[in-house]
């Protein structure tokens, strides 16, 4: 009786579930980079395993020796992007929808809706209980919108539909580059578009101590609610970074897309449209046929595509010393003034592609669009062609 009854109170004793790896953990949330919180971090075992080039990761315990201990473990992976904090096991010290991933490896005292509070909409918590983990992620409001395309999305209309947005009220990140590259010639920020809690942008990463200096163009993807950049591909080249203020080409914008987990972009003068993956930034599809792309729109069904006024038959080096000759005879002219765009009378192109195939859907010769007037909306592609509407 003894032994059957010693053998009971051992089943009784709850299993512990055991500690996964941080790449199991971050394959189980679908985190790919950003703001990591590790409550329970222990001596840093864990906790280093998180860091990396594009996360920020903060281990957490009650225990002010075990913290000690994991400052020592962090230090070999760059202390300050991880770090180890002492709390008191039932506040997060952390803002508002600022990180990314929650772990949590002991029993602490933090209820549900602290951990919400911190993560950011979509946001993800791995928590782990007596015999298994518990995954809970932080639903995205419905109130919240995106801002896919230069002017809002495919319909040219720049009003969002989103009821959250407020006059600011404070600063939720800052982020580099702080200071542009000069306030006189080309920005330094070509377009911005934002779409899954990530904001994509094409920045001009030249030196600032000089315009004069050769530009390093760059397409770089960031968390829209903490700023952490997530990854960076290399843009080149591109317009000529010393056009006077206002004078420069201003459909730059209207060659960065993104919708949903998918970035359509141009990642140079004269290149074609290409299809990356939002979360790492690799090239999933190139769509042939589209070099020398001026602009594009995506309607949720096709990706149009307008080859204009830098198509193909258009060399970019050709392109950038005429941006240069034109500036060089505009100098003389007021400040700020510039002629205003007028069709030549050539004929373009129109593309419709599926984006998941990449096949062309039809393609249409059509007459010199003005910039920033290709829409489509209701099944119906509208462009402004001189004094008209070309739809």
């Amino acid at each position: 009786m003894r032994s059957v009854l010693l053998v009971v109170l051992l089943l009784a004793v709850p299993v512990q579930a055991a500690e996964p790896t941080a790449k199991a953990i971050l394959a189980k949330t679908g985190t790919t980079g950003g703001v990591i919180v590790h409550a329970g971090c222990g001596r840093g075992k864990l906790t280093a395993q998180f860091a990396g080039p594009n996360t920020v990761v903060q281990g957490l315990d009650t225990d002010a020796g075990k913290v000690a201990e994991a400052r020592t473990v962090l230090r070999t992976k760059g202390y300050g992007r991880a770090s180890a904090a002492v709390f008191d096991g039932r506040h997060l010290p952390y803002a508002e929808n600022v990180v990314n991933l929650v772990v949590v490896s002991d029993a602490f005292d933090v209820e549900n809706a602290e951990i919400l509070r911190v993560l950011v909409p979509g946001g993800t918590a791995y928590i782990r209980e007596p015999n298994q983990w518990r995954k809970i992620v932080k639903p995205r409001p419905a109130e919240m919108d995106e801002w896919t395309h230069y002017l809002y999305d495919a319909s040219n209309n720049a009003v969002s539909k989103d009821r959250l947005v407020g006059p600011p009220g404070g600063l939720q990140w800052v982020a580099a580059p702080k200071f542009s590259r000069s306030h006189e010639q080309l920005a330094s920020v070509s377009g911005v578009v934002s779409a899954g809690g990530r904001l994509f942008s094409i920045e001009d990463h030249g030196p600032i101590e000089s315009v004069a200096f050769p530009p390093k163009w760059r397409l770089v993807a960031r968390d829209a609610f903490n700023g952490i950049t997530l990854w960076q591909r290399e843009v080149g080249p591109w317009e000529w970074h010393l056009h006077l203020f206002r004078s420069g080409p201003f459909h730059l914008a209207r060659r960065l897309v993104a919708v949903g987990e998918r970035v359509y972009v141009t990642l140079g003068l004269g290149r074609p449209v290409e299809m990356l993956d939002a979360a790492t930034g690799k090239t999933l599809k190139t769509f042939s046929g589209t070099e020398g792309a001026d602009e594009f729109i995506h309607t949720g069904e096709l990706l149009l595509v307008y080859i204009g006024h830098s198509g193909p038959d258009r060399n970019p080096n050709e392109r950038v010393k005429g941006a240069a000759k034109a500036v060089s005879a505009g100098r003389k002219k007021r400040r700020g003034s510039r002629p205003r765009e007028k069709p030549d009378g050539k004929e373009r192109s129109l593309l419709a592609i599926d984006p998941g195939s990449g096949e062309v859907v039809w393609k249409n010769k059509v007459p010199a669009a003005i910039h920033l007037t290709l829409c489509a909306g209701n099944g119906r592609v509208v462009y402004q062609q001189g004094g008209r509407l070309s739809p």
